[in-house]
């Protein structure tokens, strides 16, 4: 029988190390409330990027005990390496705990995440451990500290300097940009950044070991010359590698630009002369009306860059699903589609660096509610809908919220993000009209409500609210249901492997690996990934003609208490299954449903274009799988073109920047078109270089007939560029 004392195992010594376990225990308490906690609750990016953070720092404060100068190396190392896998497996298990418990998100899938950012997280650690042992300084957990606090918080350099919003960081390797973009893909230069990150980390540990023989004189100095060369490379290396992106090296590959009394525009692509003009007006014209509202003027020419599309934005600044502004850099960044949307909120933002608070000129506290008010009272529009007309709309529905929800601090992220766009605006113009402009500067740079206004926010929130209880809306219930039935992400579950997964669908669908695709989309769907899942299964089951599964989908989805908005979604997702189907008696209801003309337009268009494709004999999932140009002559081909059918077509031009068609007729079009539609027919016929065109277009446009504000506001700036 064995003696138990002879069984050994690798020690380190745990009475000895009373450190080590409260370090332990700090690291498990945390990731448990992690576990409580919106978005970083999940086994993903959030959590690993946090996890890489606090694990640097523990061990790098274990390594100057393990491997003290005076102790064994060997026997240093073999302690550190123990210490170093205990901090790194007590996430997993406290995650792979929380996962079997919750069974919400893919485990495997997150950790992709934490192997790349928090692996070589012990060796980072470890490196900056060794760069205050060079230097033989006797508070080394301090100096440590500084210095890990110092890398920590360098990617605020690169924030304020370059253009870009990803940020590269050698502790949590990696930030993608604002919270709009759910997918976040390890892609090869993470990971070869983190490599190389770790390779000069591991070159400093073993120099550090090396040199423990020589002189303190000679350490010291190698200790400083480390400190202070290797930011020197890590500036001019992450230029040449793209970890910074400078503006003028992105735009040197820009094809046009202008420069205006005010501004120097610059865009990706090459633009006809007349749209040219067109955006050099549009500037001019938002630049006059931001003028107007916060009574003052940048000194400077602020700058203007358009990307021909929001994957070539990600590419040079990490934001695919939104435009953006630095207002300390004078600069704003749209796409070339979205620019007429986008580009007077974006401007509001440089005009508001003339009043904003510290090197960043923004809000006090950089609070975001007073961020987007700021520039939404001075836009006056929110998906095209006046903010006012907006919000009284959802006051005085079941998406009420208090104003001091959104405003001015970071619940702004909370709620739904149109209704915190909406509120906080309103609110923000509110303010200013009721006591002017000059006093919200004033709040706006100090965050001191109560010492500006001498009242405290509660008793304005109070008379805003009582104007807004007794105000009246155009915007209809259903409108709202489908701006703000929406989570925000904070609120969503498993965001990033929702995301991720859904684009892996896309892309099989895409390829026309069907059965792949649906079978993706059922496991999303089973997870609760909500009407997107289901959208794609039905898809992928009509592409595989299979009619009746696609309807049992629907069905079993139905059953599942969905919102208004996905409830009308799935009637239109279900019409073109039905008459697959041949189910005359579903067909009609689907009908009476969309008999309501109180439903949002871009509803019943969608609706009434289904209809007439299924009439000319034309599936209208097989039509979604076509290419742009294959949709345009599908469309031409059919002999009655009914109002709508020109509406779809305007809508492909306009929405993928194509050129009018010789072959079209421009009256024939035009006299089929809604006046929204007449709109955008004017900005394809100037980005075609037809200005004289886009001029008799816009003579035939009655501005009482425009629906939404942002609408009549492009009207007038096109009619006073061409209309004459």
């Amino acid at each position: 029988m064995p003696i138990l004392n002879e069984f050994r195992v690798p020690s380190i010594k745990f009475a000895e190390n009373k450190k080590f376990l409260f370090a332990c225990f700090f690291l498990g308490a945390t990731n448990i409330v992690f576990l409580f906690l919106p978005v970083i609750k999940f086994f993903s990016y959030e959590s690993a990027v946090v996890n890489a953070v606090l694990i640097t720092f523990l061990s790098g404060l274990s390594f100057f005990k393990s491997l003290d100068p005076n102790s064994d190396t060997k026997e240093g190392l073999k302690d550190y390496l123990i210490k170093s896998s205990i901090y790194l497996v007590i996430p997993i298990l406290i995650y792979f705990s929380g996962s079997l418990l919750t069974q919400q998100c893919s485990f495997t899938s997150g950790f992709k995440y934490f192997v790349t950012f928090c692996l070589t997280a012990p060796l980072i650690g470890a490196g900056i451990s060794s760069v205050v042992l060079f230097t033989g300084i006797k508070f080394k957990k301090t100096i440590f500290t500084i210095l890990f606090l110092l890398l920590l918080f360098n990617w605020i350099v690169d924030f304020y300097l370059y253009p870009q919003f990803f940020l590269f960081n050698a502790i949590f390797t990696y930030y993608p940009g604002v919270i709009y973009d759910e997918f976040i893909p390890v892609t090869d230069k993470i990971v070869f950044y983190r490599i190389a990150i770790s390779i000069v980390a591991l070159a400093v540990i073993i120099a550090e070991l090396k040199f423990r023989t020589k002189s303190i004189t000679e350490r010291l100095v190698f200790g400083i010359l480390i400190i202070m060369i290797l930011p020197i490379i890590s500036y001019y290396a992450s230029q040449e590698t793209g970890l910074v992106t400078l503006r003028e090296k992105f735009t040197e590959k820009f094809k046009d630009g202008v420069i205006t009394p005010h501004f120097l525009i610059l865009s990706e692509e090459k633009l006809s002369p007349a749209e040219l003009e067109w955006v050099a007006n549009l500037h001019e014209a938002y630049y006059g009306e931001l003028v107007e509202f916060y009574k003052t003027k940048p000194p400077e020419h602020l700058q203007s860059v358009i990307f021909k599309d929001s994957k070539s934005k990600k590419l040079y600044l990490g934001v695919e699903n939104a435009d953006v502004a630095k207002p300390w850099l004078r600069q704003a960044y749209t796409t070339r589609g979205n620019l007429e949307k986008s580009l007077k909120h974006e401007l509001a933002h440089l005009f508001t660096a003339e009043f904003g608070w510290s090197v960043f000129k923004v809000a006090q506290n950089f609070n975001p509610g007073l961020i987007e008010g700021a520039a939404t009272a001075a836009d006056g529009v929110v998906a095209g809908y006046s903010i006012d007309d907006f919000a009284v709309a959802a006051y005085n529905s079941k998406y009420k919220v208090a104003v001091e929800d959104v405003f001015p601090g970071f619940g702004f992220f909370d709620v739904n993000p149109t209704l915190a766009y909406v509120m906080s605006g309103s609110f923000s113009k509110f303010l200013i009209d009721k006591s002017g402009i000059e006093k919200f500067k004033e709040y706006y740079l100090t965050g001191d409500f109560f010492g500006i206004y001498k009242k405290e926010l509660r008793d304005y929130t109070v008379d805003y609210e009582k104007k807004l209880s007794v105000s009246k809306s155009e915007v209809s219930p259903v409108l709202l249901d489908f701006y703000f039935d929406r989570k925000p992400l904070i609120r969503k579950t498993c965001p990033r492997y929702f995301a991720e997964e859904m684009v892996t669908a896309a892309e099989y669908f895409r390829n026309k690996e069907y059965g792949v695709a649906v079978d993706i989309y059922s496991r999303l769907a089973e997870a609760g990934g909500g009407y997107a899942t289901i959208s794609g299964k039905v898809n992928s089951l009509m592409m595989m003609k299979q009619p009746a599964k696609a309807l049992e989908v629907i069905k079993s989805y139905e059953a599942q208490n969905p919102t208004f908005s996905e409830k009308l979604n799935l009637q239109l997702l279900k019409f073109p299954v039905l008459y697959s189907l041949r189910d005359s008696s579903g067909i009609t209801k689907i009908a009476k449903v969309f008999a309501d003309s109180t439903l949002p337009d871009f509803l019943l268009k969608t609706y009434n274009f289904y209809k007439l494709l299924l009439d000319n004999g034309h599936d209208p999932f097989f039509y979604g799988s076509f290419t742009v140009e294959t949709k345009i002559k599908t469309l031409l081909a059919i002999k009655e073109k009914q109002e709508v059918v020109w509406e779809v077509i305007v809508d492909l031009l306009f929405s993928n920047m194509l050129p009018f068609p010789e072959s079209i007729d421009l009256n024939a079009c035009t006299s089929f078109l809604s006046e929204s539609g007449k709109l955008k027919l004017c900005t394809i016929l100037v980005r075609s270089g037809k200005p004289e065109k886009s001029r008799l277009v816009v003579q035939n446009i009655a501005e009482s007939k425009l629906t939404s504000a942002q609408e009549i506001s492009k009207y007038r700036i096109f009619r006073a560029v061409f209309g004459k």
